[in-house]
């Protein structure tokens, strides 16, 4: 006889803010979660004020999770939040130090970009460094500064093993979500760039 485990109905809106609102962080997660990704813009809109408390209470207990959303929302400067770039690198490197190596790697991408602040490769580098295994971000990242010579020296070939781990992750990323991720589609760039 076989025995199947049932899935669990998952939690309505309502039930998830309740078990939020008394603290549970799961319960917040799931909703911020939900709101974000949810394809129904008036619900997204009408839960943003309940979206930003549950960030900012995720946040102030330094859950890395939230540390990262609060950090995001201080750049984009979305949800009426005030753009604060500071507190965003602040907020990602807790992130990061609370143990989501995500948060080192936006710190990274940060000082990378040199979009909200200057440029600094010597930075980007130290916390690509920080990272405990490899994403298809920071193997973008670091292909970008071998082939290009950004703080280390110029090796083509460190570049396009780079290259080739952040595609190789990024096949596997879009096979487990569906979801093509930018640094994957760079690298495909890159790595093209090569043969011609």
């Amino acid at each position: 006889m076989w025995l199947f485990k049932r899935k669990k109905k998952p939690l309505s809106n309502k039930e998830l803010m309740r078990r939020a609102d008394k603290g549970d962080k799961s319960a917040m997660i799931k909703f911020i979660s939900r709101c974000y990704l949810s394809k129904n813009e008036v619900f997204k809109k009408q839960m943003e004020w309940k979206c930003n408390e549950y960030i900012n209470r995720l946040a102030m207990s330094d859950h890395p999770a939230g540390c990262i959303w609060l950090a995001d929302l201080l750049l984009s400067g979305e949800n009426n939040v005030r753009k604060d770039v500071k507190t965003a690198l602040l907020l990602y490197k807790k992130a990061g130090d609370e143990g989501d190596q995500f948060g080192y790697e936006c710190v990274a991408h940060e000082f990378f970009e040199g979009k909200h602040l200057p440029a600094n490769y010597e930075k980007a580098y130290k916390y690509l460094s920080k990272l405990n295994k490899p994403s298809i971000g920071s193997q973008y990242m670091l292909g970008e500064m071998y082939r290009k010579g950004l703080y280390v020296d110029r090796d083509e070939d460190k570049a396009r093993e780079c290259y080739d781990e952040a595609i190789r992750m990024g096949k596997k990323f879009f096979e487990e979500y569906g979801l093509e991720d930018d640094f994957y589609l760079k690298s495909v760039d890159r790595v093209n760039e090569f043969y011609k």
